[in-house]
């Protein structure tokens, strides 16, 4: 049989997981490596945060849930986004790009952002930030989208 045209084929989805450094991480990478022959692993670093005490850390636990579903919500339509827009225009994929990155490239190769998210920063603070940031994002990627299907579709 051949391969499916271009636009036919779908982009494997992202996931992550997350494992302290040896043993852990490498026990894990063998089991999916054994389970997923055709799955890429990449590993990137996130740096040790400041969860500040106890109490701040319980209370920040159920905002923390409801984050990790909204990140993880707008992460998906993104995803369903671009993919729409790649069928809809006709575009190669992975020729969609963030900040000039692909897509790809821009997931796999992800770099904490001191600056904008500094670790001696208190938790709930950097939770707030990147939730805020994820919410522009959103906002921007909508815009964007509408600007673009309004674009295919009259012309």
């Amino acid at each position: 049989p051949t391969a499916p045209p271009p636009l036919l084929r779908r982009r494997p989805r992202p996931w992550d997981a997350s494992a302290p450094n040896p043993p852990p991480l490498l026990r894990l990478q063998d089991a999916i490596s054994r389970h997923s022959f055709d799955t890429p692993l990449y590993q990137f670093t996130v740096p040790d945060l400041r969860p500040g005490t106890l109490d701040s850390l319980l209370a920040l636990s159920d905002n923390l849930v409801k984050s990790n579903i909204f990140i993880e919500g707008v992460s998906h339509k993104i995803r369903r986004q671009i993919e729409d827009l790649e069928r809809a225009g006709g575009v190669e994929p992975g020729t969609l790009t963030v900040d000039g990155v692909p897509v790809d490239s821009y997931l796999t190769r992800f770099v904490w952002g001191e600056g904008k998210y500094p670790v001696n920063a208190p938790l709930k603070e950097t939770v707030t930030s990147i939730q805020s940031q994820v919410a522009k994002i959103e906002d921007l990627v909508n815009t964007i989208v509408l600007s673009i299907m309004d674009i295919l579709f009259h012309c």
